[in-house]
């Protein structure tokens, strides 16, 4: 019973977080991406759930200026449907100072992928549980987020 109960709480433990941000990030959803603010709004309240916190979320024409302290919402140019999404995360010594999130067309609506590349975002790795956001492909998560 105990080994059982071991392996239920370990599934749904969360993933290993490897950086972390000193002040809350503000969200910036870029011209040229397809993903709608309300959709990144559903994503953050899934962390803020679990304790995250963010700072404002905005749309802008221009991302030239919003670099440090930002998670960026771009384009996805440089992905296709084979990645429904992918984070490229700047840290230096543990310490998260922005974080580009590109989300396949295909996938903008899908608030698993949002959450999961958020998650990215925040920090956290892969998790091998399908009952855990990072879970590796989060098309095939198991957990639900509410719009």
């Amino acid at each position: 019973m105990f080994l059982l109960s071991f392996l239920i709480l370990c599934s749904h433990a969360y993933a290993p977080q490897t950086a972390k941000w000193e002040f809350k990030p503000n969200i910036v959803v870029c011209e040229g991406s397809s993903v709608k603010v309300d959709s990144i709004k559903a994503a953050t309240k899934f962390w803020e759930d679990k304790g995250h916190e963010f700072g404002t979320i905005e749309y802008v024409e221009d991302c030239i200026d919003y670099h440090s302290g930002y998670i960026l919402f771009v384009n996805a140019d440089n992905i296709n449907n084979a990645y429904a999404g992918t984070c490229e995360l700047f840290d230096y010594s543990g310490v998260i100072m922005s974080a580009y999130i590109e989300i396949w067309d295909g996938a903008r609506s899908d608030l698993q992928v949002i959450a999961h590349e958020l998650g990215h975002a925040l920090g956290y790795d892969h998790h091998n549980s399908k009952n855990n956001i990072m879970y590796k492909n989060a098309t095939e998560t198991n957990v639900y987020i509410k719009r």
